[in-house]
């Protein structure tokens, strides 16, 4: 557990659906002879998925799992997100309430 709270340590939680609010890069889709008044602002996302990895540099999370769910080797997943730790604003476990 957390120092004083009843969040778990993001690296706890491994096999278990979280959510992860990031910022990314972003550009224009048009991107030359860009004007002032279109110059693009970071992005503000929120991935939903079971996480698979927690380092020290990045997370992994994976929004579907097939086969055997829980991180045992024998799964495959779909829509796999690395998402580097330095660009994670929130995190927080996700239980059934709140799905």
């Amino acid at each position: 557990m957390g120092s004083g709270t009843d969040k778990p340590r993001l690296e706890d939680t491994v096999g278990e659906v979280v959510m992860v609010r990031w910022i990314d890069s972003c550009e224009p889709q048009e991107n030359s002879e860009v004007e002032i008044f279109e110059l693009p602002v970071p992005q503000d996302i929120e991935s939903y998925g079971v996480l698979l990895r927690a380092g020290p540099d990045h997370v992994v999370i994976a929004g579907a799992v097939k086969g055997e769910a829980g991180c045992t080797g024998k799964d495959t997943y779909d829509y796999v997100i690395a998402i580097p730790t330095v660009s994670i604003l929130h995190w927080q476990p996700l239980t059934k309430s709140d799905m």
